[in-house]
């Protein structure tokens, strides 16, 4: 496979967790066909559009991104449209080559607009955007905020110091050597305001869940393990982890384990051999939380972080203590994913898998592995043992594949799971298929 090839197949997998990008119309992206060394069966190319709101040096999450073909801006036809994320990231993947008008709006601010041209096989990066603020409207002085805990190990190679927003790097500890601590991170109420790391503090193993009994003395505490996916650095992956406690209020500690993705577009090879060389440490981690002092531990894997949530349960599991298993969107070969679930299902009280049929990111995993990925809805057949949701029309992302902090519904539906709301068989969703091709839809 050429270099550009490569390249572009790893920008069609812009799989940023929280990367909010919406799109009107999801028909009309159409991922190319990575096979025979062809980058499309129409030798169209990929193109591709990405950028970074800012203000003032300060990224703006959640800014409205309004991409309209120059011919049709006039009377607004089918727009693309997109959010910036957390970090004020956006991106456009799968478009055709043309003259376009971007549009860039966030309430308190001045409206950007710029014209963009698209050519073949290009990826058009525009940088950081300034926005103003707006001087006819007042922004509040002071914006509530929640402090939100999040535990952590990881096999990261960690800085000398350790700053806020900076203590681990995207690159393996030597030796494997792993890393143990907590952060609090503040998630503001107002999404005028980004999610910012108050302060992070490294401790050992023990240190670990002494702090976590500190905080909760419960003896029937529950503990959620968050697993994330390709191109997440530390700070973003635990911003994720924040988010998530925030949204799902869960009452228990949230911990994060943060593998060494290189965060690159271009390092998704380099990250699947970093999933193999990761996964004894987590497993090593998850023999350690036998005998500790919760009742449940329950695990949501994002993405590529499913084949190290899956390898790892192969040779180890938490007897007695499971809860909830979430697989979101995971990257896994769907056949590898049901011969796993298949030997999970016995020694687990519950199993649940989200996925969306106009995935891009999986759309793109398909064609260069050729075989069906498992949070691909409709790709493949539904995994026996796990309850299959589908989050198609619920979700609002443009590549559809980072919808985990983005979809109201399925927070709302992982919230319920986590506080064991829902009966056998998921009676508040609609069902879809009959016997071994029945799965749910959150609509």
């Amino acid at each position: 496979m050429s270099k550009f090839l490569a390249y572009a197949f790893m920008l069609s997998l812009l799989l940023s967790p929280i990367a909010g990008t919406a799109q009107s119309s999801p028909d009309r992206v159409s991922p190319c066909t990575l096979q025979a060394q062809r980058l499309c069966e129409k030798q169209e190319g990929i193109v591709s559009l990405r950028g970074e709101v800012t203000s003032q040096g300060t990224a703006i999450p959640d800014a409205e991104i309004v991409l309209q073909e120059k011919e049709k801006a006039e009377n607004s036809a089918d727009p693309y449209v997109s959010v910036s994320d957390s970090l004020g990231r956006f991106a456009f993947v799968g478009l055709k080559a043309g003259d376009y008008v971007l549009s860039i709006a966030r309430a308190g601010y001045e409206r950007a607009t710029r014209g963009v041209t698209l050519a073949v096989n290009k990826t058009v990066e525009l940088g950081k955007i300034p926005l103003q603020v707006a001087t006819t409207l007042q922004l509040p002085p002071k914006v509530n905020a929640s402090s939100e805990r999040v535990y952590y190990v990881t096999d990261r190679r960690p800085f000398g110091s350790c700053q806020p927003s900076q203590c681990y790097a995207d690159e393996r500890a030597p030796r494997g050597n792993t890393a143990y601590g907590y952060a609090v991170v503040s998630v503001p109420d107002s999404s005028l305001f980004p999610v910012a790391t108050q302060n992070v503090e490294r401790t050992d193993e023990n240190g670990l869940f002494e702090e976590m009994r500190r905080q909760d003395s419960r003896p029937d505490r529950e503990i959620l393990v968050f697993i994330h996916g390709f191109d997440n650095s530390f700070e973003s992956a635990l911003h994720e982890a924040a988010m998530l406690r925030h949204d799902l209020a869960f009452k228990g500690p949230v911990l994060m384990f943060s593998w060494a993705s290189r965060d690159l577009l271009d390092a998704y090879f380099e990250d699947e051999s970093t999933i193999d060389w990761s996964t004894p440490h987590f497993r090593e981690f998850l023999r350690h939380l036998d005998g500790r002092d919760f009742a449940k531990v329950h695990v949501i894997a994002h993405s590529m972080g499913n084949r190290l949530l899956l390898r790892s349960l192969e040779t180890c599991l938490i007897p007695g203590k499971h809860g909830e298993m979430i697989f979101v969107a995971p990257d896994v070969d769907s056949d590898t994913f049901a011969e796993a679930v298949r030997n999970l299902k016995a020694q687990t009280s519950h199993l649940t898998m989200y996925g969306s049929r106009y995935d891009q990111a999986l759309l793109s995993s398909q064609s260069l592995h050729r075989y069906p990925r498992a949070g691909l809805i409709g790709s493949h057949a539904i995994a026996d043992g796990v309850d299959t949701v589908d989050v198609s029309d619920v979700d609002p992302t443009f590549l559809h594949h980072s919808y985990l902090v983005s979809a109201t519904e399925l927070e709302n539906d992982v919230s319920a799971l986590l506080s064991g709301q829902y009966p056998p068989g998921r009676a508040r969703l609609h069902a879809v298929g009959q016997g071994a091709n029945r799965f749910w839809q959150l609509k």
